[in-house]
């Protein structure tokens, strides 16, 4: 496939040509395409690639209503969210998820680098005693907040928004997590959060890792989501099946409109 960044799409391609070497494109393309989708966002779009990464019983839930959701999946499934993590460039969820779960958001079962570690907390009020703050990787631990919001003892890494309304919009901050460089961002929670990403339309996949206990009554991924009307309905494409143990694992694309 050509390079799709404009400063060199089929440059390279003509140099090789000048100097007598026969060159062919499209060969396994749809492939290099997946293998590059990351930087070809990043450079088409000017956005990071979003996936969405759901743990979550089979009827739906990715907590109970006093927010336990450790741990829904199997060890295999968080062994493969471990791996998942290792190839994005920056794990990102918000206040809520921050403060229930406490996660670490590092890759710990396989060998793999650890992301940056992204929080949204827009009054920047997050306690210092959490793991996002306190482990020995607290350095790559940025709280995405407003403006004017004061230094905390929680954290040294701050990303301010350019305004300090009441609800930030998604694709303000996916602008200004490209503007660092940030070509690929995997969230990791909450509802909240993965309902805001969906209506705006800002993610490329979903991950489901499905466990086969009920829950009933709790948390769905979506719960702040309400349409009116079946016309309004997300769909998504299939991508594919894996399982993990006693786990399944769906992968959904994006469904491109025309």
């Amino acid at each position: 496939m050509k390079d799709p960044f404009e400063k060199v799409n089929g440059k390279g391609i003509e140099i090789l040509k000048k100097n007598g070497i026969n060159v062919s494109c499209g060969i396994l393309e749809n492939e290099c395409r997946d293998l590059n989708k990351f930087f070809i966002k990043y450079v088409t779009k000017k956005l990071p690639y979003v996936t969405l990464k759901i743990a979550q019983s089979i009827d739906g839930k990715i907590a109970l209503n006093n927010f336990e959701s450790k741990y829904i999946t199997g060890e295999a499934s968080r062994k493969a969210v471990h791996s998942l993590r290792s190839e994005y460039d920056a794990v990102l969820i918000g206040k809520n998820t921050a403060l229930k779960d406490n996660p670490s958001l590092t890759v710990r079962d396989i060998k793999g680098r650890d992301p940056i570690r992204l929080v949204i907390d827009r009054k920047n009020t997050l306690p210092a005693i959490l793991n996002l703050f306190t482990d020995s990787n607290h350095d790559k631990t940025f709280v995405i907040t407003g403006k004017s919001t004061a230094e905390s003892k929680a954290n040294k890494y701050l990303i301010r928004m350019s305004d300090d309304s009441k609800e930030f919009r998604i694709k303000d901050i996916l602008k200004l997590l490209y503007k660092f460089k940030l070509n690929s961002i995997l969230v990791e929670g909450g509802s909240k959060l993965f309902s805001q990403i969906i209506k705006e339309g800002l993610f490329d996949e979903i991950y489901f890792f499905i466990a086969p206990v009920i829950i009933g009554k709790g948390i769905s991924p979506f719960d702040s989501i309400e349409i009116n009307s079946l016309k309004e309905k997300e769909v998504l494409l299939k991508e594919g099946i894996t399982i993990f143990e006693n786990d399944i694992l769906i992968k959904y694309r994006k469904c491109l409109q025309e």
